[in-house]
């Protein structure tokens, strides 16, 4: 997985794509990608997701 490799850790930020985001987490977790970072951008990424859909759904965006 030389995409992986290369931009590393960083490519989980796409973790709140569909149909990218859960095979990202599937090769981070393959790839043996520490909990505490996995957990930490994963969770900024679906945060920042879901907080676009409500600004959305509210009319605030």
């Amino acid at each position: 997985m030389t995409w992986y490799r290369r931009y590393g850790r960083w490519s989980l930020l796409l973790s709140w794509a569909p149909f990218v985001g859960d095979p990202l987490t599937i090769v981070a977790g393959t790839l043996r990608e520490p909990l505490w970072s996995f957990v930490a951008i994963v969770a900024v990424a679906k945060v920042a997701r879901y907080l676009a859909v409500a600004g959305a759904t509210l009319n605030l965006i």
